[in-house]
């Protein structure tokens, strides 16, 4: 049981917090408890939802759309590393459900002065009219 935790006892004398990160890390002090990694009160919404799709198709190889945007050199900027500046940002600048994030500089990163918020159809036609104009003669 560790000294400075009061709650109630899970197993092998730790709360179930403190528990689960020893499961995890093999250290109980190691990384934050579970129940406290959503504390921005955005998991399973659709704009958390968007801001991790958005991260991993710039920083994780594996994603099936890796080589458009993190394979392309596009990075997601500092600032909206962690989930409450880019919510901040979002609702700020419009975002709603029907919504989607869009780069106005298609080479450019992902960072407030280069996106906005479109509807999916004006985001195909931006695709279209991109692909026309570098496929012109």
């Amino acid at each position: 049981m560790l000294a400075s935790c009061d709650r109630v006892h899970f197993c092998r004398g730790y709360c179930k917090g403190h528990h689960d990160r020893w499961y995890r890390t093999g250290d109980p002090m190691e990384a934050k408890p579970l129940a406290t990694r959503a504390r921005h009160g955005g998991a399973r919404t659709r704009l958390y939802d968007c801001w991790a799709a958005m991260k991993s198709r710039c920083s994780n190889p594996k994603h099936p759309n890796y080589h458009r945007y993190g394979g392309r050199g596009i990075t997601v900027c500092p600032e909206w590393q962690t989930f409450p500046p880019f919510r901040d940002w979002a609702l700020s600048h419009g975002y709603t459900d029907e919504l989607t994030i869009d780069r106005v500089n298609n080479d450019g990163n992902y960072e407030p002065a280069n996106c906005e918020w479109v509807t999916q159809s004006e985001n195909s036609i931006r695709l279209h009219q991109q692909k026309e104009t570098t496929n012109a003669c």
